[in-house]
Formats: C-alpha cells, sequence, structure tokens
C-alpha cells in the first residue's frame, strides 16, 4: 500500500499538483484567482466509496483542491455525511436519515460497487484494497477534521439548517477553508447570520434568479450550467469578480474515463518512452475538461479526479484584469 502512495504522488507532484494551504479566510479565492481548481465529487469521484473518510482521502491524495460533501442532519441533530435523504443506496441499512439518530447510522457498513467502466489498472488505490473495507458513515466534524489544511470541503447543505451547519464550521474554525453552496437568498443569509466571512456558492435555477442572488448575496462564486455557462453570463461575471464552478459530471466524466482507458492501453503499445512523452493535452479524454477552463470555469467539479488533477496542473489559467 505504501509502494502505491509512493508512486502516486512520484507522478502528480512533478506535473504541478500542490497541497492546499488553508490559512485565512480568502485562501480558497485567492488560489482559484491563478488556478482552476479540481473538486471531487462526493469526496473521491469514481475511485472511492462516496461520502466517506476514505473518499476524502484518496482525493488529497491524488492532488485534489477540495472536496465536495453532501450534509444532512440525523433526527438527533447530527452532522453526517449522506447524499441521499435514506441509507439505503449506500449503506447495509434502511430507513431515511432523518428519522435515525447517529447511534443507528453509526451502526450501519458502507455499502460500494466501483464503477464497471472504469479500468482496474485506472484506479490510484485499487478498488479491492482493504482501506475500502468496513467503512462507517462519517460525521461533518470528522471529515472537516480530515480536510483541514489539506483541502477545502464544499458543503452540499442538503440538512437544509445552513445556519447550525455554519455554526459548527465557525465553532471549528474551519471558514477559511470551507465554501457553503446555497440554493436560495435565504439560505445564503442563514449562512452569513453566523459567518459573515463564509465563502458562498450560489446555485442558482435559471438567469432570472442568478441576477436576484448576485444583487441580494454577492457571492464569490456562482455554479452556472449548461444552460447559463454562455459566453455572456461568464464575461459578466467575471468582470463583476465573481469565479464560476462548474461541473463535469455525468455523461462528460464517464466519456472521459472510457476514453482514458482506452488511451492508456494505445499509449502502452507506444512504449514506456514514447508514451511519457505524448502531452496529456493532446490525449482525447482531457479534451472537455480543457475546454471548460478555456471558456472560463474556476473550479470544476469531477468524478475523474485522477486526468482532471493531471490536466489542470498542465493548463495555465489566464490572468483576468480587474474591471
Amino acid at each position: 500500500m505504501r509502494r502505491v502512495r509512493a508512486m502516486l504522488a512520484a507522478w502528480l507532484v512533478p506535473m504541478g499538483a500542490t497541497a492546499f494551504a488553508a490559512a485565512e479566510p480568502s485562501t480558497v479565492l485567492t488560489r482559484a484567482a491563478t488556478h482552476v481548481m479540481v473538486v471531487a465529487h462526493r469526496g473521491g469521484g469514481f475511485f472511492a466509496p462516496e461520502d466517506t473518510l476514505a473518499a476524502i482521502d484518496l482525493g488529497v491524495e491524488v492532488g485534489v483542491d477540495g472536496v465536495e460533501l453532501d450534509v444532512r442532519k440525523t433526527a438527533d441533530g447530527h452532522y453526517v455525511l449522506m447524499h441521499d435523504d435514506t441509507v439505503d443506496r449506500t449503506t447495509n441499512g434502511t430507513g431515511e436519515v432523518a428519522a435515525m439518530d447517529l447511534a443507528q447510522i453509526r451502526a450501519l457498513e458502507v455499502r460500494w460497487a466501483p464503477p464497471q467502466f472504469v479500468r482496474k489498472s485506472q484506479f490510484p488505490v485499487p478498488p479491492d484494497s482493504d482501506r475500502f473495507w468496513h467503512l462507517r458513515v462519517p460525521t461533518l466534524e470528522e471529515a472537516l477534521g480530515r480536510v483541514r489544511g489539506k483541502a477545502f470541503a464544499m458543503l452540499d447543505l442538503k440538512a437544509e439548517d445552513a445556519e447550525g451547519v455554519a455554526r459548527l464550521v465557525t465553532e471549528k474554525g474551519m471558514v477559511g477553508e470551507v465554501i457553503f453552496k446555497v440554493n436560495s437568498i435565504a439560505e445564503g443569509e442563514a449562512v452569513r447570520g453566523v459567518a459573515a466571512d463564509a465563502v458562498l456558492l450560489g446555485r442558482p435555477d435559471d438567469e432570472e434568479a442568478l441576477d436576484e442572488m448576485l444583487a441580494a448575496l454577492h457571492p464569490p462564486i456562482m455554479h452556472l450550467d449548461e444552460i447559463t455557462f454562455t459566453a455572456e453570463v461568464i464575461e459578466r461575471l467575471h468582470n463583476a469578480g465573481t469565479l464560476i464552478w462548474m461541473n463535469a459530471l455525468g455523461e462528460a466524466d464517464v466519456t472521459a474515463v472510457v476514453a482514458d482507458g482506452n488511451d492508456l492501453e494505445w499509449l502502452r503499445r507506444l512504449g514506456d518512452q514514447l508514451g511519457a512523452w505524448w502531452p496529456t493535452r493532446f490525449r482525447p479524454n482531457v479534451r472537455p475538461y480543457r475546454k471548460l477552463a478555456e471558456r472560463g470555469a474556476d473550479f470544476i467539479q469531477t468524478d475523474n479526479i485522477v486526468a482532471v488533477v493531471r490536466t489542470m496542473a498542465e493548463y495555465k489559467k489566464p490572468m483576468r484584469s480587474a474591471k
């Protein structure tokens, strides 16, 4: 296992992967001004059980800048990592998170089936590694402790208790290492009411909601989608000094990781020396990610974390002049 981690570190670090250093409230935004930030969907993307400490550890080892984590609230008031409103899909239990207490949830074991379309050779750590066995659902406190000083955490507030989550983050002294995803003006105001310096990621449903959220909250980051990620909106946001978050999930990531597997096989046939020379940017699997960055994305959330970390390590983000 140590050998695998050493090989992974040697592969990524010379290419420019840098550890996230969290010190002040503006650290995330300061780094995003000069780098396209890579965010691991649910902690470890395709390569680890979602929303677990093992996923967070893997994301950090690969070199992501941040991890996206889903937060829900138990019946007895604790915050845990869980995407769905029930534990059915990701554990060996059944029931709604909001109807279970922490002890009940902690008694469950996480279940994980690695994606079949990802070749085993593409996993930075073998999917059958014992580090992915007998995992428990972590609390938000545990997750924050895991990322402290290593990566930022983007919290997807499924708990419907933005104020409570913000209070916990504040008590842990980690406001500068967290991005709060807010889906409404009220949710953003609840976070800011507890932590005035909190970094908000606005998630509007359409361009009208985007304008309203910008006017009311002035979030430093806006989450766009295929509809709102237009040249006009991109220019308007960047002129206002607002950073842009885009997802590369679903079909984009699946297509890219399959292409990456094919590329790896093709490069092996070329031979180690020639394969090592072939620039990453010319490989088909990285084109969608480079295109997002070239169009103006400042944050890219992905399941295909290994490829995107390597791609963004080689990508030189253009400096934008202040308007």
